[in-house]
Protein backbone atom coordinates (compact mmCIF):
# COMPACT_ATOMS: atom_id res chain seq x y z
CA UNK A 1 0.00 0.00 0.00
CA UNK A 2 2.93 2.54 0.91
CA UNK A 3 4.57 1.88 -2.37
CA UNK A 4 1.54 2.16 -4.63
CA UNK A 5 0.92 5.45 -2.96
CA UNK A 6 5.23 6.73 -3.26
CA UNK A 7 5.04 5.22 -6.69
CA UNK A 8 1.63 7.64 -7.40
CA UNK A 9 3.31 10.73 -5.88
CA UNK A 10 6.47 10.36 -7.80
CA UNK A 11 4.16 9.70 -11.10
CA UNK A 12 2.82 13.33 -9.91
CA UNK A 13 5.77 14.78 -9.51
CA UNK A 14 7.07 13.42 -13.36
CA UNK A 15 3.50 14.97 -14.62
CA UNK A 16 3.89 18.16 -13.01
CA UNK A 17 7.59 18.70 -14.11
CA UNK A 18 6.26 17.75 -17.82
CA UNK A 19 3.97 20.28 -17.50
CA UNK A 20 5.89 22.98 -15.92
CA UNK A 21 8.64 22.35 -18.74
CA UNK A 22 6.02 22.39 -21.40
CA UNK A 23 4.90 25.93 -19.77
CA UNK A 24 8.18 27.17 -19.57
CA UNK A 25 8.86 26.41 -23.01
CA UNK A 26 5.77 27.95 -24.17
CA UNK A 27 6.24 30.86 -21.93
CA UNK A 28 9.77 31.19 -23.77
CA UNK A 29 8.43 31.46 -27.36
CA UNK A 30 5.64 33.87 -26.44
CA UNK A 31 8.02 36.12 -25.16
CA UNK A 32 10.06 35.56 -28.09
CA UNK A 33 6.91 36.78 -30.12
CA UNK A 34 5.25 39.16 -28.36
CA UNK A 35 7.90 41.59 -28.27
CA UNK A 36 6.24 44.96 -27.68
CA UNK A 37 8.88 48.31 -27.90
CA UNK A 38 9.13 49.96 -24.55
CA UNK A 39 8.63 52.89 -26.43
CA UNK A 40 4.91 51.91 -27.18
CA UNK A 41 4.46 50.40 -23.88
CA UNK A 42 5.75 54.15 -22.29
CA UNK A 43 3.48 55.50 -25.20
CA UNK A 44 -0.09 53.60 -24.25
CA UNK A 45 0.90 54.31 -20.19
CA UNK A 46 1.04 58.22 -21.27
CA UNK A 47 -1.82 57.91 -23.10
CA UNK A 48 -3.44 56.47 -20.71
CA UNK A 49 -2.57 58.48 -18.11
CA UNK A 50 -3.08 61.76 -20.33
CA UNK A 51 -6.82 60.39 -20.52
CA UNK A 52 -7.37 60.12 -17.11
CA UNK A 53 -6.15 63.65 -16.48
CA UNK A 54 -8.19 64.87 -19.20
CA UNK A 55 -11.37 63.51 -17.14
CA UNK A 56 -10.63 64.65 -13.80
CA UNK A 57 -10.05 68.03 -15.14
CA UNK A 58 -13.57 67.90 -17.29
CA UNK A 59 -14.81 66.77 -13.43
CA UNK A 60 -13.32 69.36 -11.49
CA UNK A 61 -14.37 72.32 -14.14
CA UNK A 62 -18.14 71.05 -13.48
CA UNK A 63 -17.79 71.11 -9.84
CA UNK A 64 -16.03 74.38 -10.17
CA UNK A 65 -19.01 75.87 -12.36
CA UNK A 66 -22.36 74.36 -10.08
CA UNK A 67 -20.03 75.71 -6.99
CA UNK A 68 -19.92 79.09 -8.88
CA UNK A 69 -23.24 78.92 -9.71
CA UNK A 70 -24.21 77.70 -5.99
CA UNK A 71 -23.01 80.68 -4.73
CA UNK A 72 -23.89 83.47 -7.39
CA UNK A 73 -27.71 82.02 -6.40
CA UNK A 74 -26.86 82.35 -2.78
CA UNK A 75 -25.41 85.98 -3.33
CA UNK A 76 -28.27 87.10 -5.80
CA UNK A 77 -30.85 86.18 -2.82
CA UNK A 78 -28.86 87.96 0.14
CA UNK A 79 -28.76 90.97 -2.23
CA UNK A 80 -32.26 90.93 -2.96
CA UNK A 81 -33.46 90.22 0.83
CA UNK A 82 -30.18 93.63 1.96
CA UNK A 83 -32.62 95.92 -1.23
CA UNK A 84 -35.34 94.74 0.36
CA UNK A 85 -34.42 95.78 3.98
CA UNK A 86 -32.86 99.24 2.74
CA UNK A 87 -36.14 100.23 1.10
CA UNK A 88 -38.09 99.46 4.38
CA UNK A 89 -35.22 101.74 6.08
CA UNK A 90 -35.50 104.15 3.84
CA UNK A 91 -39.38 103.96 3.56
CA UNK A 92 -39.29 104.08 7.52
CA UNK A 93 -36.36 107.51 7.28
CA UNK A 94 -38.96 109.35 4.80
CA UNK A 95 -41.99 107.97 6.61
CA UNK A 96 -40.30 109.77 10.24
CA UNK A 97 -39.10 112.88 8.11
CA UNK A 98 -42.07 113.92 6.35
CA UNK A 99 -43.90 113.26 9.87
CA UNK A 100 -41.80 115.40 11.56
CA UNK A 101 -42.31 118.47 8.76
CA UNK A 102 -45.88 117.41 9.16
CA UNK A 103 -45.95 118.17 13.01
CA UNK A 104 -43.95 120.66 13.55
CA UNK A 105 -41.08 118.16 14.83
CA UNK A 106 -38.38 119.54 12.22
CA UNK A 107 -36.57 122.95 11.88
CA UNK A 108 -36.54 123.57 8.49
Amino acid sequence: MMDQIIKAILEAEEKANVGISEASMKAERMKDTIKVPKDELYDNKLAGCKEEAKKIRESAKKTASDESKKIMEECENELAELESHARKHMHKAVETIVKGILYGDVIT
